[in-house]
């Protein structure tokens, strides 16, 4: 069934933002929004164990594999018959028939080090970084917020949506799960919009965050399909902020959803299961907006604490955060969450704005 939006009953009862967002309007509204989260997070309780017991199978996936980017450099297959390094990368083939160690014992040569069997062709595996379903306890049962007023239609499927803006790399590794089920949901379209670092979104840069370029501005927008395990990994940029509102990422996952030839996604083409938004961390977000070029943000600064929206999506609304590689955040950072969603509830995008 369709459903209006969180948005038509806080655009009632709320009051509006410096940059638009609806906030509840006074104490007794915040506090029948949170009773409502509350009885959301007790019902998708039943699927921690779920998440949780994955936990552990996805971190030490994330360990291996940034051993592997951090080995020395192996070339490209195929590789012709002939000697080989005595060592090699983690993750390289050596299961090939006459292979030393692989099927048929020792090198049919007898000369160590050499290959003389078939071709074969080694390319690290790269990014997703999850592996073996979904992460964490992190337990978002929609919908958890308002649209807001910076969405726009017909968004690009895309995995990367940096484009040329600058700031952290944000590597979002986000799983989608089924309330009434606690299984994981392949192919849901997960769609992402977020500000830049100095406040700004894709095609709202114009004074006061209005619409002055919808039509050729697709920055930090876009999104990407689920796969088996019910976990898509999408890059983005850590988050910068505006004044009225905390860090924050705008979410939804769409189902039975529909793309264009062009590469776009056609919004209303299945059922909206989810909208919502994730936060951090205020450590993590002090951490980023120390560096550039965060730091050159001239807007006032709301902090998690006072922002009314968040209070509403409560405690499962964080992203849990690691840096990808050893401290340093110029190496970019991996965010893991797991949305809970309901598949039989659809909910009305109120923004008509069009890529």
């Amino acid at each position: 069934m369709r459903l209006p939006s969180l948005l038509s009953y806080l655009a009632l009862a709320g009051l509006v933002s410096a940059h638009g967002e609806f906030v509840p309007a006074n104490n007794d509204d915040l506090a029948k929004y949170n009773r409502e989260i509350q009885a959301r997070s007790v019902a998708a309780r039943k699927c921690s164990s779920t998440i949780s017991n994955s936990k552990t199978r996805r971190m030490v996936s994330r360990r291996d594999r940034l051993a592997r980017r951090q080995a020395p450099p192996f070339p490209t297959g195929p590789f012709p018959t002939g000697p080989f390094p005595t060592e090699f990368p983690p993750g390289f083939p050596t299961d090939f028939p006459g292979f030393p160690g692989g099927p048929g014992g020792a090198n049919p040569t007898g000369t160590p080090g050499t290959y003389t069997g078939p071709t074969a062709t080694y390319a690290p595996e790269a990014a997703p970084h999850y592996n073996g379903g979904l992460d964490n306890a992190t337990c978002v049962l929609h919908p958890e917020t308002v649209e807001g007023p910076y969405y726009i239609r017909g968004e690009q499927v895309r995995t990367d949506l940096r484009e040329d803006q600058g700031g952290i790399p944000l590597i979002l590794d986000i799983g989608v799960l089924d309330i009434e089920t606690c299984q994981p949901i392949s192919n849901a379209f997960v769609e992402l919009w977020n500000c830049n670092s100095t406040g700004f979104y894709g095609g709202y840069s114009g004074m006061f965050g209005a619409p002055d370029a919808v039509h050729k501005e697709s920055f930090l927008r876009g999104g990407y399909f689920t796969n088996d395990d019910g976990v898509v990994e999408i890059t983005t940029l850590y988050p910068g902020f505006y004044q009225g509102r905390t860090t924050h990422i705008h979410a939804m996952v769409h189902t039975n959803w529909a793309a264009r030839d062009n590469g776009t996604l056609v919004s209303d083409a299945g059922s909206v299961n989810h909208i919502g938004q994730f936060f951090f961390e205020e450590s993590w977000n002090d951490k980023v907006f120390a560096e550039e070029p965060y730091k050159s943000n001239t807007q006032i600064r709301t902090l998690n604490s006072q922002d009314g929206i968040l209070q509403g999506a409560g405690p499962n609304a964080f992203v849990e955060i690691n840096y990808l590689e050893d401290e340093n955040l110029a190496g970019g950072v991996v965010g893991y969450i797991t949305v809970v969603v309901n598949k039989t509830v659809s909910y009305v995008i109120n923004n008509q704005n069009q890529l």
